[in-house]
């Protein structure tokens, strides 16, 4: 069967409110924002390459993108629905720092069945540490109370919480904080060295972060356990479902086509969405043409991209020959490999240890603990 695009990530601009620590997007870039043409456009060229198939995901992610604005979205989503037309099942998600969000926004979201993402770090401590305005100010307050509206409107956000070494002490005292707010659908992102951000917290040293983690993570389950919480954590429930599959799970970011990210520009990329900002050191730009210029049909077919696609295929073969926890991501994300090692034919990324493999083990002990 073909492989068809399943997620199309759009940028609809580079403006953020923000100024996170570990953000992998550069901020000195001039602020461009999405048109609607462009947005357009982005489903056309997939369409014409035959990579739509009977339902398209659209992530509408990096930067901030309620900074486009209402009538940018109202209009974009009503001009890919015209170009997919009904035969296609679109499901629209956003991922924002919240702090824009008022009744509104939340009202808006809610009638066009938008699925929120939140990103919040925690408890204000952890969160304003590395999450705070150009000024300086910590945006705990404000991302709450955007939750809060969400809540208002009838919306349940997901939460993307990244965890730095500042975080692992609190496994506890998080999981009663999310509990608390209501929030039940969390993803734990390790600090990452990706894209911009050169260093991470959590870096000192691979192993032992890896256990680190794992313990946050378990001290963090159990204690949802005990509170009889119907919480969902999904580094945990992607590696029980890998398990129960008990098969090589393809990881979609390494497919060719699978994930496909357009910027505000329209500069097209394939594979990790983070890619579209990083360059190789063989390849360059890691951008492979734009929309309003090229056509996947050809870009797919072209040299730079088969050589760029050879060298991904060959980093999971390495992944397959080299890793015992293959199966359960399929060969993990090129983004990491090639910012943690400058190439894509890595086996071992930190990224991995710190998500993978301490998740995995978690599982593992709490599926033996079960048994016994």
């Amino acid at each position: 069967m073909k492989l068809k695009t399943a997620l199309l990530t759009l940028q609809p601009t580079t403006a953020c409110n923000l100024r996170c620590r570990y953000c992998y997007l550069p901020h000195d870039q001039p602020t461009t924002s999405m048109s609607v043409e462009t947005a357009g456009r982005a489903v056309d060229n997939l369409a014409d390459a035959g990579l739509i198939g009977s339902e398209l995901r659209v992530s509408w992610h990096m930067g901030e993108p309620l900074l486009a604005g209402r009538l940018f979205f109202e209009q974009a989503f009503s001009a890919i629905r015209r170009r997919l037309g009904p035969g296609v099942a679109i499901r629209h998600s956003i991922q924002t720092n919240a702090t824009l969000l008022d009744r509104d926004w939340a009202a808006f979201l809610r009638d066009h069945d938008v699925a929120v993402g939140v990103s919040l770090d925690g408890f204000a401590a952890l969160h304003d540490a590395n999450r705070r305005f150009a000024s300086g100010r910590g945006s705990f307050d404000r991302a709450l109370n955007g939750i809060a509206r969400l809540h208002d409107a009838g919306l349940v956000p997901a939460i993307l919480c990244v965890v730095t070494a500042g975080t692992l002490d609190y496994g506890k005292e998080l999981a009663d904080f999310f509990y608390d707010h209501g929030l039940r659908r969390l993803s734990f992102n390790p600090e990452e060295i990706e894209g911009e951000n050169r260093t991470t917290s959590l870096a000192t040293d691979a192993a032992g972060r890896a256990e680190d983690f794992a313990a946050f993570l378990q001290e963090f389950a159990q204690q949802t356990d005990s509170r009889g919480s119907d919480m969902v954590i999904r580094e945990l429930q992607e590696i029980e479902d890998a398990l129960d599959d008990e098969r090589p799970r393809a990881s979609g970011t390494c497919l060719p086509w699978h994930h496909v990210t357009v910027n505000a520009q329209g500069g097209l990329s394939t594979f990790s969405p983070e890619l579209n900002s990083m360059t190789h050191p063989v390849h360059g730009s890691l951008i492979l043409g734009n929309v309003h210029l090229d056509h996947v049909r050809d870009i797919r077919w072209n040299d730079r991209f088969l050589r760029i696609w050879q060298e991904i295929r060959q980093g999971i073969l390495n992944c397959r020959a080299l890793c015992k926890d293959f199966m359960l991501c399929g060969g993990g994300s090129p983004s990491n490999k090639l910012a943690e090692t400058g190439s894509f034919l890595a086996s071992k990324t930190l990224a991995c240890e710190l998500a993978t493999k301490a998740s995995a083990a978690v599982v593992r002990f709490r599926r033996s603990m079960k048994i016994k």
